[in-house]
C-alpha cells in the first residue's frame, strides 16, 4: 500500500524513504530491504535505486528532476519562515506539502504550517494573510499558509492517512519546542505511520529562539483578545455570505474555520487522494485490499463543492 499511496503523487522513493513511510506496519530497513528484493519485478521496480510500482519506472526521472527544483524552492522558504517567525504571536513555523516531501515541482507553492499562541490565531493571520499575498506579485514562489492552530487546539481533527502524512513530513523551522507539542498531540498518527512518526520525534531539532515577544505583550496590553474574536466573527460572516452566493455548503466549510484553527477547507486534496489511492490498491493488489485501505480514510471531510482539487491537483501530479 506504501508504494500505492507514493504513486498518487507520481513519487520515487529511496528504501529509506519506503521504510519512513511504511503505512500501518513497524519495520527496520533490512525487512524492508529484503520485502523490496522479493516484490521486484513483479509488484516493485527499482531503478537508480529509486522504488516505484511496476511499469512507473519513468517516475526516478521525475523524481531527481523534483529534487533539483526543492533545492531552489527552499531558498525562498528559509526567508518566508524568517518574516513568520516575526510576526506577533507565531510560536511555530514548518514546512509542509510537496516541498516537506522532497517532491516540489517547478509550479509548487512553498506550503507553511504556523502554531500561533491560544486565542490569538486570527490576530496572528491578520499579518500572515498579506505577507502571503505579497509573494504573489514578487518574482519569487507563493507562500502558502494552509494550515495555522494555535497551542490550544493543536490536535488535528482529520485524522486520516493524508493528515497523517502531513504531520509527520512537517519540517519546523522555527519553533521546535511547541512542534514537538503538536506531534505529541497527534500521537494518532503513530498507529498510521509508525516508522514516519518516530522519525519526525527524533528528527525535530534542539529548542531555538523565535519571534519579537515583547510586541505579543504590547498588543495584549492593547486587547488582542477582542480584536481576535472581532477578527473571527467578522472573516466567518463575510465567508458565509459568498459561501451563500456561489451554493457551497457553509456549515461543512466552517468547520474548517474555528477560533483556534484555520485550515483548508473539505480536508483539501483528501478526497482526491482518496479515490486515487483506492484506485491504485484495487489495480495493484486486488479488490481485497479496499477495505482496509478505505479504513485509512474513515475519519476525511466530505467535499462542499467550495473548489476543483482534483484541477489543482492534476496541475502537480498529472491525471488519475
Amino acid at each position: 500500500m506504501t508504494a500505492c499511496y507514493a504513486d498518487v503523487f507520481d513519487f520515487a522513493m529511496t528504501p529509506g524513504e519506503l521504510c519512513r513511510r511504511l503505512i500501518g506496519e513497524k519495520a527496520t530497513q533490512e525487512q524492508v530491504d529484503q520485502a523490496v528484493a522479493r516484490l521486484e519485478g513483479a509488484a516493485l521496480s527499482i531503478r537508480g535505486g529509486w522504488v516505484t510500482l511496476a511499469g512507473r519506472e519513468h517516475l526516478a526521472e521525475l523524481r531527481q528532476c523534483r529534487q533539483a527544483f526543492g533545492e531552489a524552492v527552499w531558498t525562498d522558504a528559509r526567508r518566508y519562515t524568517r518574516w513568520l517567525n516575526r510576526i506577533p504571536f507565531v510560536r511555530s513555523v514548518s514546512v509542509s506539502g510537496s516541498l516537506a516531501a522532497d517532491n516540489a515541482d517547478a509550479e509548487g507553492d512553498v506550503d507553511v504550517f504556523c502554531i500561533t499562541a491560544p486565542g490569538r490565531l486570527w490576530v496572528a493571520r491578520m499579518f500572515i494573510v498579506p505577507l502571503s499575498k505579497l509573494t504573489r506579485v514578487l518574482p519569487v514562489r507563493y507562500l502558502c499558509p494552509n494550515y495555522l492552530v494555535s497551542e490550544g487546539a493543536l490536535m488535528v481533527r482529520d485524522q486520516n492517512l493524508f493528515a497523517a502524512h502531513e504531520v509527520v513530513q512537517a519540517k519546523p523551522v522555527f519553533g521546535a519546542a511547541v512542534h514537538r507539542r503538536f506531534l505529541e498531540a497527534n500521537r494518532w498518527a503513530s498507529h498510521t505511520l509508525p516508522n514516519g512518526f518516530f522519525a519526525a520525534q527524533q528528527g525535530t531539532p534542539e529548542p531555538d529562539a523565535s519571534g519579537w515577544r515583547m510586541i505579543d505583550g504590547m498588543l495584549d496590553a492593547l486587547g488582542a483578545d477582542a480584536v481576535d474574536r472581532f477578527i473571527h466573527r467578522t472573516f466567518l460572516a463575510f465567508y458565509r455570505r459568498r459561501a451563500e452566493r456561489r451554493g457551497w455548503n457553509w456549515p461543512r466549510i466552517a468547520s474548517a474555520y474555528t477560533r483556534e484553527q484555520y485550515t483548508v477547507p473539505e480536508g483539501g486534496y483528501t478526497d482526491i487522494v482518496r479515490q486515487r489511492f483506492l484506485g491504485r490498491v484495487e489495480q495493484r493488489l486486488g479488490p481485497a485490499f479496499v477495505p482496509d485501505a478505505e479504513a485509512l480514510f474513515a475519519r476525511a471531510a466530505e467535499p462542499a463543492g467550495a473548489y476543483d482539487w482534483s484541477g489543482d491537483f492534476e496541475q502537480h501530479y498529472g491525471a488519475a
